[in-house]
Parts: C-alpha cells; sequence; structure tokens
C-alpha cells in the first residue's frame, strides 16, 4: 500500500477533523445540489449534441476533462479509479465538451442505494456544455415518471447555472462529497 484514501460529505465535521489529525490531505471535492421534479423550472426544450457511451469509454473520455489531481472521479456519495468504472455504475452521454453519468435505482453499484424516486447525474466538463447535457438527462426523465428528485454532483461553476432552473444546496449551504488522501510512504 502506497496511499490511503477515504470520501466523506463536506458537512461531516468529525470525520474531516479526523482526516487532518492523522494527516490527510483533501484530494477532490464535488458538490452537491438537489431539486425535485416540481421545483424545476425549464422554460425550453434543448437538444444538445452527444452520444451515449459505455464505462470502457468513458474511462478514456474522462482524461479530457479536468476530474482533479489523480485518477478517480466522483460516483456518488464515492469516488472510484478510472480503471474500476464499469457499466453497473451506471449510463453515460457524452460530447466533446462535457460527460454526465446518470445512476438510477436498479444500476447502481453494489454500495450506493438509491431509491425508486431518485436520479444522479455526475457531471464534468465545460460548465454551460454540463448544464445543457443535465438539463436535457432531466426533460426526458420529466416525461417518462411523475416524481423525482435529482441529485447532481459537480463542480461550483456548474452549480451557479443549475441553481437557475431550481437547484438548490441542501439546507442553502454549500455541500458535497470531499476524498481525503495520505500517503503512507
Amino acid at each position: 500500500m502506497k496511499v490511503a484514501q477515504y470520501d466523506t460529505s463536506s458537512k461531516n465535521l468529525a470525520s474531516i477533523s479526523l482526516a487532518k489529525f492523522f494527516g490527510f490531505k483533501r484530494k477532490k471535492c464535488m458538490d452537491l445540489i438537489t431539486a425535485s421534479s416540481d421545483e424545476i423550472k425549464i422554460t425550453k426544450k434543448i437538444a444538445p449534441e452527444f452520444e451515449n457511451i459505455l464505462a470502457k469509454d468513458a474511462r478514456k473520455f474522462y482524461k479530457e476533462f479536468d476530474i482533479g489531481p489523480g485518477d478517480e472521479i466522483c460516483s456518488g456519495w464515492s469516488y472510484i479509479p478510472l480503471k474500476y468504472i464499469t457499466d453497473e455504475h451506471g449510463s453515460w452521454v457524452y460530447n466533446k465538451d462535457a460527460i454526465l453519468q446518470k445512476i438510477e435505482f436498479g444500476t447502481s453499484h453494489h454500495y450506493e442505494f438509491l431509491s425508486e424516486q431518485e436520479i444522479w447525474m455526475i457531471v464534468y466538463g465545460k460548465p454551460k456544455a454540463a448544464r445543457d447535457l443535465i438539463q436535457y438527462t432531466i426533460q426526458n426523465e420529466l416525461e417518462s415518471k411523475e416524481s423525482i428528485v435529482f441529485e447532481i454532483f459537480c463542480k461550483s461553476d456548474v452549480v451557479e447555472l443549475l441553481k437557475k432552473i431550481g437547484f438548490i444546496y441542501y439546507e442553502d449551504e454549500r455541500f458535497g462529497v470531499v476524498l481525503f488522501e495520505k500517503s503512507l510512504i
């Protein structure tokens, strides 16, 4: 073992204090925002260019985007090294400016548990392109399901764009999932 890692909520002050005490350094963070279907305000339909891809392609395409230091990507409440991403981690849409991973009930890996009314989206890329992929995905979900809660894991520059269509931080405070790392050598 050369490094140790763990992820936690940015609001879990006890966990963050332990990280600092034991010499872990903050490596990455993705913000988390949420909205239920009745809170979303989309005024016009959009249809960005994109392609559906499999995990093997996603592993290659993530390298085109700023995923922060290292090769881990956020996959909901955990970070996963790119080499371990499989199709059981959800589905992906990609264009040259953004990549979006969608996780829903029945398609998530064994340690993420979503309800039938939840859809998670994790997005990397240019803010406007990321917003467009999210908005397009939401439009399609709202056509097929009645009551849904959307949770978006993204960088803070994307948050600002999504607030305009009804997304908020929990309790109106910045919130997310943080990856900590410590060298063991």
